[in-house]
């Protein structure tokens, strides 16, 4: 009963499985210059690595891993999760069309690979 009413009153609950949020950029957004892409990751078995992928994959990059506290507080059941927020500063690659996709891979601490949705974005 506990579990219906959280859910109901829209507050988080546990997930047994890696999850994550791209905050910035919103799919189908232009963007102009440098894409700062944004967001965050659980996994009951921690977060080992996320990587942004560009182009249908052919190219792909490290985003940073750091702490932030309003989603440790938020979802307080991934203690192996110390670093859930990402960041990737990039500008376009060479040879990148302009309307491109943009995708998030999340490794977990079990060497589990998770990708998000895609994303489309108009890059200048």
């Amino acid at each position: 009963m506990t579990h219906k009413r959280l859910l109901v009153t829209h507050q988080p609950t546990y997930n047994a499985s890696t999850f994550g949020r791209v905050e910035s950029p919103r799919n189908v957004t232009e963007v102009r210059g440098e894409m700062q892409l944004a967001g965050w990751a659980l996994s009951p078995h921690g977060i080992a690595r996320v990587r942004v992928l560009v182009d249908a994959g052919r190219h792909a990059y490290d985003a940073s891993l750091f702490p932030r506290d309003d989603i440790t507080r938020m979802f307080p059941w991934y203690p192996r999760t110390t670093r859930p927020a990402f960041l990737l500063s990039l500008r376009r690659p060479k040879g990148v069309p302009r309307e491109t996709d943009v995708q998030v891979e999340i490794t977990d601490g079990a060497g589990n690979v998770t990708r998000m949705p895609d994303l489309m974005v108009w890059w200048d």
